[in-house]
């Protein structure tokens, strides 16, 4: 395939340069990180900087010192500075790594149960890689607050680097540009550090699943470092099995008392097995379970290769409290090859499945992203400003080969034996190949103004302009060569306020609304009409008991029209899909008392296909029919999840505790008819953990219950969830 001028070759000298500084000197005792700043003046106690003050000297037992917190004391993503989030008129939710260790996630999948509307999307992941939906819209993904490459056909997110997780409700297109409608995730990772840091991290547990990371850092002849390596293993529930490498050092450079250089590299190779059937439907909309959930659909061969290497460099410079200037350039290239299944029919009245197909792909992605935004804080009268200005530069390139084949059918799905075992004697069907190349380069000039009216109220305004040139050219389907190009100049902008009664409390209203050329491979072709959406909403947050306790409640309204769908009875997408969606979702998170943490959430959506299209689906609804009016494929109107973490400071317990915690999704459909019903559930999950100051081991248990349950639609049903599962994980601070 062909290779562009921005590929680089000897990426995997970072790891080697890395290693070599480390491992002598990276046990030196050195001067700590300077903390950071904690949101609403708030210390990481919980109490308030004048309540401080005059508390009386208390001494710090060991229990206490090994207790976590599930607050984070900054983010970014909602403003791009450091703006803390109740100041800020968006939902912006931030899962700790504290959450994350102590509830044992093993992935995206895990932690993006804690934040309210996030629900997982089968299309575009396809098994292989994590893809959701946020208040029933389509998401895209940030690494450290750049765009981390395409959503379709992404990759299977580890917990290795992860510092913490932030989710950005609404499209935030204003300054991230590109924007799905639902939001944004942003994955916040470690950071080079001056601190000593010698961590190792082992784990085992249910369907032969292994894992092992380290993380390790410190001050190597003045320059802060951070190597983080992880390898997992597990043969999966149903044989969908997955083997990962990580290997991710980082090092930064203090240029000068105000200049910070930081380099960051990025390898992973992954391997997994995707399931696109799952449990398949019936012509008469119901699931057929027989034999159980434990029964494959999936072709036997199928599989993923992944390679990822991703380099960043940023540079920042801070000459005063109230100037800052942040350039960054970050180079990503993906190959990826997998067999997948493609579609198949439901199950007919003969109890056979007809229409199945398998697709052999192979692309090579290349990322390009330059960045440099100045934050600036001034005033002009009584008026306080934090004024934001960038300019961004992005190429994607991507270049795809897929080539599709009829399979067999099942001949008894009560009974069901997948016949083929290789693709030996299966021949190809050129109307669901193509052979083709992907490029778009993007300007970008944005701008946000932040504005302290007064200690009570802050507004917000931001207006970006991306300027899109793009094209997909090359053979499709049976047409030998076809080329689609255009240039598009889109604007996107956000206004918000905040009135902010007291310190504890703030009522926020916002609006955004956003366009972007959506280029990825799994449409037939670009479409030249930009994807559109608007996202307004009013919301609460609130620090509740004595500041250890995070509230946000919000009621939303959001559309998004001009993407492409692949509806019921056609095989090729078209730019026809427009959904609209509104509901009321609420977040807690942190602490109740010394002892109990809580992270709870709740959704209630009302989510409608919008489209003007009718659709028929083979064997169920022959006769075509209208989509309008009906849930989007995949998205429940009620989910939500609550999760109780004890840990008594009583010295009698000296670091024992537990966590349990529920998890319910509402039923959705796996199709745009509302003819395949996927069912409700409530899964439960728990924890126990003796933590200790230089060692810690926790047990985590999955569904236990050992309830049958589908965690989401596939192509012609729906994939069960795990069985019951549990995985023991002992962490070592060697430091």
């Amino acid at each position: 395939m062909q290779r562009s001028i921005f590929r680089f070759t000897p990426l995997h000298c970072a790891v080697l340069t890395a290693l070599s500084v480390m491992p002598v000197s990276v046990f030196a005792e050195t001067a700590t990180d300077t903390p950071a700043t904690p949101v609403l003046n708030l210390n990481q106690d919980g109490t308030s900087a004048k309540q401080a003050e005059t508390l009386p000297e208390v001494s710090v037992t060991e229990t206490k010192s090994i207790t976590r917190d599930y607050q984070s004391v900054r983010t970014t993503t909602g403003s791009k500075t450091e703006t803390p989030a109740i100041d800020i008129p968006a939902s912006i939710i931030s899962i700790p790594k504290a959450v994350l260790e102590d509830q044992g996630s093993k992935g995206m999948n895990d932690a993006l149960m804690n934040v309210s509307g996030v629900q997982q999307n089968y299309a575009g992941g396809y098994g292989f890689a994590d893809n959701f939906n946020i208040r029933g819209l389509n998401m895209r993904w940030l690494r450290d607050g750049v765009v981390d490459g395409s959503t379709q056909n992404g990759y299977y997110r580890t917990m290795t680097d992860i510092e913490s997780i932030e989710v950005l409700k609404g499209p935030g297109s204003a300054l991230y540009g590109s924007s799905q409608p639902g939001g944004s995730v942003n994955v916040i990772t470690k950071q080079p550090t001056d601190k000593t840091i010698a961590k190792i991290e082992m784990g085992a547990g249910s369907f032969d699943t292994q894992r092992v990371s380290g993380d390790f850092g410190g001050a190597v002849n003045g320059v802060a470092t951070r190597l983080n390596v992880g390898y997992e293993r597990s043969d999966g529930f149903r044989g969908l099995g997955r083997e990962i490498t990580e290997i991710l050092p980082s090092v930064r450079f203090n240029l000068s008392d105000t200049q910070t250089l930081t380099l960051d590299y990025d390898y992973r190779d992954i391997k997994l097995t995707p399931d696109n059937y799952g449990v398949s439907f019936n012509s008469k909309g119901d699931l057929v379970t027989a034999p159980g959930r434990k029964e494959r659909l999936y072709s036997p061969m199928n599989y993923v290769k992944q390679e990822i290497n991703r380099f960043a460099t940023t540079h920042d410079w801070k000459p005063s409290d109230d100037f800052k200037l942040k350039t960054s350039l970050v180079y990503d290239n993906r190959d990826i090859s997998f067999l997948r299944n493609g579609g198949a029919n439901v199950v007919n009245n003969t109890n056979v499945i007809t229409g199945r197909s398998i697709r052999s792909q192979v692309d090579d992605a290349e990322y390009l992203d330059f960045t440099s935004e100045a934050t600036m804080k001034f005033n002009t009268g009584s008026l306080g400003h934090t004024f934001l200005a960038g300019v961004e530069w992005q190429n994607t390139q991507i270049d795809s080969v897929r080539v599709g084949y009829n399979l067999p059918n099942i001949a008894n799905a009560n009974n069901p034996v997948v016949p083929e075992k290789t693709l030996n004697g299966i021949a190809s069907v050129a109307s669901q190949g193509f052979n083709r190349q992907l490029d778009s380069t993007t300007k970008s000039i944005y701008v946000q103004d932040q504005v302290k009216v007064t200690e009570q109220v802050k507004l917000r305004a931001g207006l970006r302009h991306d300027n899109v040139d793009f094209s997909d050219k090359g053979a499709q389907g049976t047409t030998a060569y076809r080329r689609i190009a255009d240039e598009q100049n889109l604007t996107s902008h956000q206004l918000g306020a905040v009135y902010q009664p007291i310190p504890e409390l703030s009522f926020y209203a916002g609006v955004s609304r956003g366009a972007f050329i959506n280029i990825a491979t799994e449409s037939a072709a670009l479409s030249t009409n930009p994807e559109k959406s608007q996202s307004k909403e009013i919301g609460v947050k609130s620090v509740l008991f004595d500041g250890r306790l995070d509230l946000n409640l919000a009621l939303f309204r959001a559309e998004r029209s001009n993407y492409y769908v692949t509806l019921p009875g056609t095989s090729i997408a078209t730019p026809d899909g427009k959904d609209e969606t509104s509901g009321i979702e609420i977040d807690a998170i942190g602490a109740i008392n010394s002892e109990l943490k809580l992270v709870a959430n709740y959704t209630h959506l009302n989510p409608k296909n919008m489209s003007d299209n009718l659709a028929t689906l083979a064997l169920v609804q022959p006769v075509a029919t209208p989509v309008k009016g009906n849930l989007p494929t995949g998205t429940s109107k009620d989910s939500g999840r609550v999760w109780l973490t004890w840990q008594p400071t009583s010295a009698t317990w000296h670091g024992l505790g537990a966590g349990i915690g529920a998890t319910y999704k509402g039923e959705s459909y796996a199709d745009s008819l509302n003819l395949l019903k996927v069912p409700s559930y409530v899964v439960y999950d728990a924890s126990i953990f003796l933590r200790q100051k230089k060692w810690d081991l926790t047990v985590n248990f999955k569904n236990l219950t050992d309830k049958t349950y589908y965690s989401v639609p596939t192509f012609i049903g729906a994939l069960p969830g795990d069985a019951r599962s549990v995985m023991a994980t002992v962490r070592f601070d060697l430091n």
